[in-house]
């Protein structure tokens, strides 16, 4: 499932960074309540897992961030990202391209890191064994009494989130061993992003 949820936001990219928008209430919401929740955080180090084109990075660098780290699958969701940055003349974060569900240890990554994100990543676990070594990363770069910042799908079937009316629609259902597969789309694109939601 790796590969599909690499081609799905790599065909994403382009146009990710302006539907997730603080216009969309899905976006809102979920913006609002890491920034809350994140609070002022001067000087500090950041893993952001499966980063994409650094929305949540960029919370990090208004809220005080030193230096940020993301992985993520998708070349061409950080290469967005890249774009980005290099418009604000910046140079806070650092790319890397792998896939969160394996050992990181070939990236030149700190040793460990204040705060450790995670945003949505372990929707897109095909198996327990994946949803495992998302984790462990998590717990492997997070300096001890550090923080870590998690997103994942409640509940995919619920209301709201198939009519659209918060700027997503969760789809295409499907159940597989153990869970849910599932793709999301932004309201006014068609396709979406494979997902999937373990029991």
């Amino acid at each position: 499932m790796a590969d599909v949820v690499k081609s799905d936001y790599g065909v994403a990219a382009t146009n990710y960074d302006t539907l997730w928008t603080t216009d969309m209430p899905f976006a809102r919401i979920d913006t609002e309540l890491f920034v809350s929740a994140l609070g002022r955080v001067p000087g500090a180090t950041i893993l952001d897992l499966a980063g994409g084109s650094g929305i949540k990075a960029r919370c990090t660098i208004d809220a005080g961030a030193a230096a940020i780290d993301i992985v993520d699958i998708s070349p061409e969701m950080m290469r967005e990202g890249q774009v980005k940055e290099a418009s604000l003349s910046r140079d806070v974060i650092r790319w890397f391209e792998a896939d969160i569900s394996k050992p990181l240890d070939h990236l030149p990554l700190r040793p460990e890191y204040d705060i450790v994100m995670a945003h949505w990543p372990f929707d897109h676990a095909e198996s327990m064994a994946a949803l495992e070594g998302m984790f462990r990363n998590v717990a492997a770069y997070l300096k001890p009494g550090g923080r870590f910042f998690g997103v994942r799908c409640g509940d995919p079937r619920a209301p709201a989130m198939a009519t659209g009316e918060l700027g997503v629609v969760f789809k295409d259902f499907e159940e597989i061993p153990g869970g849910l597969k599932f793709r999301y789309a932004f309201s006014t694109v068609a396709g979406g992003i494979v997902a999937t939601s373990s029991k």
